[in-house]
């Protein structure tokens, strides 16, 4: 059965939503700054050498149950069960989860705070084939490395680098490594898979920041 994860589907057609309470105090410090206009311009590339580019604007700033966020899709079915992503009061990236248009729960996805060869664990919404729900998954979060320095077309930047590993009956699949520079974004991202070994792996994805422009 195809599964598609919320973050981890092609990244031209990932829905980031930012979401705060009225009234509350944005952080100083975030892993994705928010604001409608906001955009991140990425090169991908493919194990077979194809390559793409990929642009993502913030497009639109709406409210669901009471919480006003931003969005890079236009239109969102918000009366439907979806998973969307924000920022927390500490600047972390958190996924939010609704049920039928009304919110559920959330997770955190990558801590801003997370200490060096800090693991711990994010839930996610998993959506299988063309079902409109989802099922929630548990997936390890390794904080690898809290200062490294990243070089892309963009530029260079000091970046806190994260692992995420996903199991398919309960073997190893995918290792991805994600890259966040704090107040740009997201920096880089690899993925790894891992057919037949938790010790062979191939390098199926590298994304990478070919330029931004923040409002």
């Amino acid at each position: 059965m195809k599964k598609s994860f919320l973050l981890l589907v092609a990244l031209c057609a990932i829905t980031f939503v930012s979401c705060e309470d009225e009234g509350d105090d944005k952080p100083a410090n975030v892993l994705m700054p928010f604001a409608v206009g906001n955009t991140w311009t990425y090169n991908s590339e493919r194990e077979n050498g194809e390559s793409t580019t990929v642009t993502q604007t913030i497009e639109k700033s709406f409210t669901v149950d009471g919480k006003t966020g931003f969005s890079y899709e236009k239109e969102v079915s918000t009366d439907k069960s979806f998973g969307l992503l924000n920022t927390d009061k500490n600047g972390s990236i958190v996924e939010l989860h609704f049920k039928d248009g009304k919110y559920v729960d959330q997770s955190v996805l990558f801590k801003i705070d997370a200490k060096e060869g800090e693991k711990y664990k994010a839930k996610m919404a998993v959506f299988s084939g063309d079902n409109a729900d989802y099922e929630l998954e548990e997936t390890d979060m390794t904080c690898v490395k809290r200062d490294t320095s990243i070089t892309v077309a963009a530029g260079t930047f000091n970046c806190i680098c994260y692992c995420m590993t996903l199991y398919d009956n309960n073997t190893l699949s995918n290792k991805f490594y994600y890259f966040y520079s704090v107040n740009v974004g997201m920096v880089k991202n690899t993925r790894y898979e891992f057919p037949s070994s938790d010790k062979d792996s191939v390098m199926m994805n590298n994304i990478t920041l070919k330029s931004y422009e923040l409002k």
